[in-house]
């Protein structure tokens, strides 16, 4: 059953509903494609940020291509648990997942998470991530990545009944053609949560976009579900969660007097639900041992320039 929450939004009552991001006709961003952010006309940040959490290591994945997924590291991905395992685009190259190597994680106790780990072949050429290495914490400044569907240019206004006419209660997005892989940041508001959406339970933080000044402020919607989420800590970026669901404006009991938020919307209110990485990183790297002997982006980087710096070096000598 999808869990309801009752809070106060621009003085009028509402419910909130949870969905998933596999419903995401209805839910997260489908797991969130493009993630909806609130900048200009939301065309941008498809490249990386100049402080690179890891952009290239979050690739395109999903029966359609429509879902998002993180490279660990040895051939190991990391996705949502109901986007599965497909091949997946990493930096423009295609890597095919290795049959049977699939495994959903758990919980000690009751319904597994809506968290997924597989391997590829051959191994991407991306750098891998680094899990987080600590618990996360409200306040937190927080990027994730993922490849949503794209949002319209302009923001949209509904009233308490989801029609465009005033007196205007909510504002947010419409759906617009096509879905790109994009970031945007924004900062955690609650965590260390337990959702139940059908038959997955999942430890969870969450961020809300709320119109709170953070620049390039993210939503996650269709598509972004397998996306990663990234915190910078001692100088280092960590994987600290995995899109997986949206929270929603909705009537979810059926009983009350307001309709639902229109489908393929995001609206300022709304939630982005997170897979809490730190709570099954020792469970991630019992299932993937490799992923731990793997450097970290920061040491990566510096063994690629290392290793560029040597060639070159020996090209010269052997010019000479």
């Amino acid at each position: 059953m999808p869990i309801a929450m009752k809070f106060m939004q621009r003085g009028i009552r509402h419910s909130r509903s949870w969905l998933g991001a596999f419903a995401l006709a209805f839910s997260v961003a489908s797991g969130a494609h493009a993630v909806a952010i609130d900048t200009g006309d939301g065309s941008g940040n498809t490249a990386a940020p100049v402080d690179d959490f890891g952009f290239d290591s979050v690739g395109i994945t999903g029966a359609a291509n429509n879902r998002t997924a993180v490279y660990l590291g040895s051939g190991w991905v990391i996705t949502a648990d109901h986007v599965g395992d497909h091949p997946v685009t990493f930096d423009g190259v295609t890597y095919q997942p290795v049959a049977s190597s699939g495994v959903q994680l758990s919980n000690t106790a009751g319904q597994p998470p809506d968290l997924y780990i597989f391997r590829v072949h051959p191994f991407p050429s991306v750098a891998p991530v680094t899990l987080a290495s600590q618990a996360a914490t409200i306040g937190e400044a927080i990027f994730c990545a993922g490849n949503g569907r794209n949002r319209a240019a302009t923001s949209t206004q509904w009233n308490a009944n989801w029609q465009e006419m005033p007196p205007y209660v909510y504002e947010g997005y419409e759906v617009a053609p096509g879905r790109t892989m994009r970031w945007g940041q924004n900062e955690l508001t609650d965590v260390g949560n337990d959702i139940t959406l059908g038959s997955r339970t999942t430890r969870t933080i969450e961020t809300v976009f709320d119109e709170s000044g953070v620049t390039d402020e993210f939503q996650a919607w269709n598509g972004d579900s397998g996306g990663g989420c990234f915190v910078k800590r001692g100088g280092e970026w960590e994987l600290v969660g995995v899109m997986y669901a949206q929270g929603v404006f909705g009537d979810p009991d059926g009983g009350g007097p307001l309709n639902g938020q229109p489908a393929n919307t995001v609206a300022y209110g709304n939630d982005t639900l997170i897979s809490d990485v730190f709570f099954y990183r020792d469970q991630i790297e019992d299932l993937a041992p490799q992923i731990k002997d793997v450097p970290s982006m920061s040491r990566w980087g510096a063994g690629i320039l290392a290793l560029a710096i040597v060639g070159a070096m020996g090209w010269r000598r052997r010019a000479r």
